[in-house]
């Protein structure tokens, strides 16, 4: 080989074992900012989640006041229906009373009718 050659080759394994150094200081780099990047959604993922247990934790506790304020609602009108049906038995005797009554005022008008008539 002659010293030329071996110069090139020499100049062109230099170049290569360069090339070499900056890929792998590259894919260090490159490593380096994903473990960044995973740390940095790690803790954002923590944030996300504790937000989240808190949201569900207020909308529980408004949930529970909202089915207390039903209940309250509930038992309410359940007072009040069974005011409804008290009336509405007394209500059904007196409109039988009253049926009865004018049907014998009918028959009192009808026999008069006949008698005028």
């Amino acid at each position: 080989m002659s010293e030329e050659r071996f110069i090139r080759l020499e100049d062109m394994v230099g170049q290569l074992i360069g090339m070499v150094g900056k890929l792998a200081a590259s894919q260090n780099e490159m490593r380096q900012d994903m473990e960044n990047m995973k740390v940095e959604l790690k803790a954002e993922i923590a944030g996300v989640r504790t937000e989240l247990k808190a949201d569900i934790a207020g909308l529980r506790t408004e949930l529970k006041s909202e089915i207390a304020d039903v209940r309250t609602e509930i038992k309410s009108v359940d007072s009040r229906l069974i005011g409804i049906e008290s009336h509405m038995f007394r209500y059904q005797h007196k409109v039988a009373y009253l049926e009865d009554k004018s049907a014998e005022h009918d028959l009192d008008i009808h026999m008069l009718k006949q008698q005028v008539g």
